[in-house]
């Protein structure tokens, strides 16, 4: 038979992307249990949906400068500055501290944490 977390799961399981970083083995009623396990995997899902908006607007970015950039011709003057515009748009998407943070997670393989 399968192990279950009856059978010796860890207490603590790693979750990474959130802001405790962990799932938090319970003990008691199953019902209970099953009940708080759903509200977790919801977080987890609207956290996910989250990040996939951020990577598609990310990306929409990184897409506007490619086609300034065919649009731009000769004028490097003017295509560095709109460039600069547009790059600055990223602070509005993510901000600067959850980068660093998945940064340094990500250096020392502590992903979530």
């Amino acid at each position: 038979m399968a192990p279950g977390i009856g059978d010796g799961w860890p207490e603590i399981i790693p979750a990474p992307h959130t802001p405790n970083a962990r799932l938090k083995r319970m003990d008691g009623d199953p019902v209970t249990e099953i009940t708080a396990l759903r509200q977790q995997l919801a977080e987890r899902e609207a956290e996910l949906a989250e990040a996939r908006a951020v990577v598609v607007k990310l990306w929409d970015l990184l897409d506007d400068i490619d086609t300034l950039d065919d649009a731009a011709g000769s004028d490097d003057a003017g295509f560095r500055k709109r460039v600069y515009e547009i790059q600055r748009r990223r602070f509005g998407i993510v901000d600067l501290a959850t980068v660093e943070r998945y940064t340094e997670a990500a250096r020392t393989g502590q992903e979530g944490e």
